[in-house]
């Protein structure tokens, strides 16, 4: 969701920038900045996103460890019980 706000945020403001389709030099210019700043904040929101779902996979698995750990300790003391 963030990465498309980011996305329609930069194509609004190339409007303001540039609403025509003849462009002026410092316009070009302009544009050009417009797209480079709002690529750059797309790629941190896909890398953020990114990073998210890393520490949600690592938690599970961490998780996953912890209960397969007390699964075995569970089993090695009903062994010793017997």
């Amino acid at each position: 969701a963030e990465v498309k706000a980011c996305e329609q945020a930069k194509k609004l403001q190339l409007l303001e920038v540039a609403p025509g389709t003849a462009l002026s030099i410092l316009q070009a210019s302009i544009q050009r900045l417009v797209v480079e700043h709002w690529d750059v904040k797309v790629k941190r929101c896909k890398k953020a996103k990114w990073a998210q779902l890393l520490k949600v996979l690592l938690a599970a698995h961490s998780i996953f460890k912890l209960t397969w750990h007390i699964k075995l300790a569970s089993i090695r003391d009903e062994n010793l019980t017997y």
